[in-house]
């Protein structure tokens, strides 16, 4: 989350840069360049936050499908189903856990 609101930042400070390139008594080049790194860096950052959080929900929907399915959460099958590494899908599991989205309860097999 935090990838994606600093990412929309540093969106906005690119476009104030060349919104100002006009106004910059030394010339347009040094605003052009900053609005052009910041406008990079915040788009990859915003891109890295939105694909976070959407492999973040598919991870939940399928944990929650899986306990309904079969009473517990079986980490290797969630990765297959979510295409995510089973190391990575476990600790998006216990996030949403502590979260309280998953049952605390709920047995990770």
């Amino acid at each position: 989350m935090k990838r994606l609101i600093w990412g929309i930042v540093l969106l906005a400070f690119g476009l104030l840069f060349f919104a100002s390139a006009g106004n910059n008594p030394q010339g347009p080049m040094g605003s052009i360049m900053m609005g052009g790194l910041s406008l990079a860096g915040g788009g990859w950052l915003a891109n890295c936050g939105f694909r976070f959080l959407k492999q973040r929900t598919v991870v939940g929907e399928s944990a929650l499908r899986l306990l309904r399915k079969y009473g517990r959460i079986d980490g290797l099958r969630l990765a297959a189903e979510t295409e995510v590494g089973e190391v990575c899908a476990r600790k998006i599991l216990a996030d949403l856990q502590r979260t309280g989205v998953v049952p605390l309860n709920a047995e990770v097999v």
